[in-house]
């Protein structure tokens, strides 16, 4: 997963872009988050408090409230 170079690809992407990443998170820090949205393009890049990587296990509610807000 580390090794994939998905700098590579984020530019391709061409639909409206939502970056979640759980506060905690040590593998997508925010640093990382603030690059990956200047190359997608993103709508909206979204910090969950209190949480790590895999947030969307860890917080489901609050990630699904994003995608409602993004999507509706």
């Amino acid at each position: 997963m580390l090794n994939y170079p998905i700098e590579e690809k984020l530019s391709c992407i061409e639909q409206p872009v939502l970056l979640i990443r759980g506060q905690r998170d040590k593998i997508a820090p925010q640093r990382w988050l603030d690059q990956a949205s200047q190359m997608t393009g993103a709508e909206r890049v979204v910090t969950i408090p209190n949480w790590g990587h895999n947030v969307i296990y860890s917080a489901p509610e609050a990630v699904v409230a994003e995608l409602w807000s993004f999507l509706g």
